[in-house]
């Protein structure tokens, strides 16, 4: 097996990602988008304010926003601009000052990309990949339909180009069975890292998902469950500048919104619902479909979903489909099976004894999947409601779906060179790129349908009102600034000192190691 590193081959990996920041500039920019489309149009309008503050000089305490409807501009459209959930502190937020909102969310998705591209990379070293069996990894895990059809709709996607650094830190806690308490520490640190980071990112949702998804395959571990806790609080700690603003003074973090009833506190979204043109039932139930019949409807219609996310090509015309596209194509599905049957074969037999060395890990990922599924979140949401009355943090279960996803294709991934094994020798290396050009081209066809301008063409539902976000100091409201203030101060003297002593443990460990060594 030629390393995925190997100088004839090497070549391969920086062309993939040059296209891919290719494809990001275009997606973004081409043809010059409104950004009226979806949630673009409060996301614009975040930017244009900080934009407006760099270039004046003036922290952004208060602010005017133009919400696209009243539960919005209620729920989001507080003056108190650095309260708001959605609110972001990117780490190239000081290029607003210097260019424009377009090109500054152009270098925001090129910066993520990026980081997504070294972490998969880090994936193929440690998985020990070839150049093709990487390639195929880099493509899926860069150009899948989630990616795409959630950046067209304006959803803060860069937390989702995280994913893979999410599994390589929960990797890193389950790999370490009985680490030194320097090790654990600097693991729980890189985890708390990641979530500070995250929320920079303006995702409360990812930064939830990846503690719940983590509580869920770390439960079946009790001895790094600690270590993980511990992480997810460091991380809540380091991340005072975004909690205790939104908690102190957002609507969002009242129990009266949203109002009774609403989508957003329901929970009633996932896969097996129907949503918009997403989720139409293979099957209809009708009212005379006995209960015995219809619960064994439920999982043909569920199953269904889940494929037409897989394998569907959408568009943005089709109703909140962003949230239950999977898209990877019928090639893609294909690659997968197949590599994930080589994969056992492989390995064959595959008995109870290494089925029981990996049940802990597939039992958090069974739950994850279990509460991305409509009928069964909603069944757990309506329980715990019931106990005590709250708002779901994410009230749409689809988007658990990309981690089990993300695991599956980096299991699939060690089976892509066996499964190749049942043609003859001379013909795989090319039919290997062959295919993985196809499905290059394939994910490629499928992004240009999402592009920004595609989808100002095609949403009907666009911002009709005009960008005039202006920002401004209310001197009565002093508790809220001295808050502020106060938080922002605490997250950046307690970053600083857990950086100072990661690094610390850093040198400590490697020092530690070269003594051991000799």
């Amino acid at each position: 097996m030629k390393s995925c590193y190997s100088f004839n081959n090497s070549i391969a990996i920086p062309i993939l990602y040059v296209i891919g920041l290719l494809h990001w500039y275009l997606f973004i920019n081409y043809n010059s988008p409104t950004f009226t489309s979806g949630d673009w149009a409060v996301g614009h309008q975040i930017y244009d304010v900080f934009k407006q503050s760099l270039l004046a000089g003036k922290i952004p305490f208060h602010a005017t926003l133009y919400a696209s409807d009243t539960l919005e501009a209620t729920m989001y459209g507080t003056s108190r601009f650095l309260s708001l959930p959605w609110i972001i502190m990117p780490p190239l937020m000081f290029l607003l000052k210097f260019f424009s909102v377009p090109v500054f969310i152009t270098c925001q998705f090129w910066l993520y990309y990026t980081i997504s591209f070294i972490v998969v990379l880090k994936w193929t070293k440690k998985l020990k990949l070839s150049i093709s069996a990487s390639l195929f990894l880099l493509i899926l895990f860069n150009f899948y339909g989630a990616l795409v059809s959630k950046a067209s709709a304006g959803q803060t996607i860069w937390g989702y180009m995280l994913i893979p650094w999410f599994l390589w830190a929960i990797y890193k806690l389950i790999e370490n069975d009985k680490p030194s308490r320097s090790v654990g520490l600097m693991i729980m640190l890189e985890f708390s890292f990641l979530l500070f980071f995250v929320l920079l990112s303006g995702d409360m949702h990812n930064f939830y998902q990846f503690v719940l998804v983590g509580f869920c395959v770390l439960m079946f571990y009790p001895g790094r469950i600690l270590r993980f806790v511990s992480g997810s609080l460091i991380g809540i700690i380091l991340s005072a500048w975004y909690f205790v603003p939104n908690m102190l003074f957002s609507a969002y973090a009242s129990s009266n919104l949203p109002p009774q009833g609403h989508w957003r506190r329901s929970g009633i979204m996932g896969y097996g619902f129907q949503n918009g043109d997403s989720g139409v039932p293979l099957i209809e139930y009708g009212a005379d479909i006995p209960i015995i019949k219809g619960i064994l409807i439920m999982p043909i219609n569920i199953l269904n979903h889940i494929w037409k996310g897989l394998t569907y090509s959408f568009d943005p015309s089709h109703e909140n489909v962003w949230e239950y596209n999977l898209y990877i194509s019928y090639l893609g599905v294909t690659l997968i099976i197949g590599s994930l049957i080589a994969l056992f074969i492989r390995y064959k037999p595959l008995g109870m004894e290494e089925l029981m060395k990996h049940y802990r890990f597939f039992g958090g990922a069974i739950i994850v999947i279990l509460l991305a599924i409509g009928p069964f979140n909603y069944k757990l949401i309506r329980f715990l409601q019931f106990i005590h009355p709250f708002n779901p943090i994410d009230a749409i279960p689809s988007r658990l779906m990309l981690y089990p996803f993300g695991m599956v294709l980096l299991i699939s991934s060690l089976g892509f060179d066996s499964m190749f094994k049942i043609f003859p020798e001379k013909i795989r290396p090319s039919l290997k790129w062959i295919l993985l050009f196809l499905l290059l081209m394939l994910l490629m066809k499928h992004s240009y349908k999402w592009w920004l301008i595609q989808a100002n063409a095609i949403v009907i539902n666009q911002f009709q009102g005009e960008f005039k976000t202006t920002i401004y100091d209310n001197i009565d409201d002093g508790f809220y600034k001295a808050i502020v203030i106060a938080s922002y101060l605490s997250s950046i003297i307690t970053v600083s000192c857990s950086m100072l002593i990661y690094v610390c443990l850093k040198r400590y460990n490697t020092r530690r190691g070269k003594v051991l060594k000799n």
